[in-house]
């Protein structure tokens, strides 16, 4: 495949384009770091990993917390074990 060939198939130029364009609308102090983080917002997340755990909750109840991989990074989150007591 020639570089002309793998630039059309995954449109890099019209992206780079875009990313470049929305740098100089926002006059971002750090272009760089603005077209880096606009390109990878460009980017579906791809579930690559799930684990999950009980771990025990504030008050002492099981409860469910889970890391979640992406091709972004990593996510942990935690559900509540119920209904709050009020307390």
């Amino acid at each position: 495949m020639s570089v002309q060939e793998y630039l059309d198939k995954h449109m890099l130029s019209r992206k780079i384009e875009d990313a470049v364009n929305a740098a100089v609308r926002a006059k971002t102090p750090d272009p760089v770091l603005f077209i880096s983080n606009h390109m990878r917002k460009a980017v579906s997340s791809v579930i690559t990993k799930l684990k999950a755990r009980q771990i025990l909750d504030s008050r002492g109840i099981p409860t469910v917390e889970v890391d979640l991989y992406t091709n972004k990074g990593m996510f942990r989150a935690s559900a509540p074990s119920g209904a709050s007591s009020g307390m």
